[in-house]
């Protein structure tokens, strides 16, 4: 096969994906997404860059006015259970 051919099997391909994720993927993968995935969830959900910087944020809000608790207190916490 040459390289036109190659190309057309893989549009032909990428036409019949259903899986938003693996699209998401391969715009990752081909470098045509200026808001990246960077990880996954426990789902299997993408988390993209954005995401990832809105979650630190909310943290560290969250920590800063206190809103948090300690390894010592889970593991207190957790003897008790």
């Amino acid at each position: 096969m040459n390289i036109q051919s190659e190309k057309i099997n893989l549009i032909e391909r990428i036409t019949h994906i259903d899986d938003i994720n693996i699209l998401f993927q391969l715009k990752e993968l081909l470098g045509t997404t200026s808001n990246p995935v960077v990880g996954y969830d426990i789902d299997g959900n993408p988390i993209t860059k954005s995401d990832l910087s809105k979650s630190l944020k909310e943290a560290k809000k969250r920590y800063k006015a206190g809103k948090f608790i300690t390894q010592d207190a889970v593991e207190i916490a957790a003897k008790k259970w």
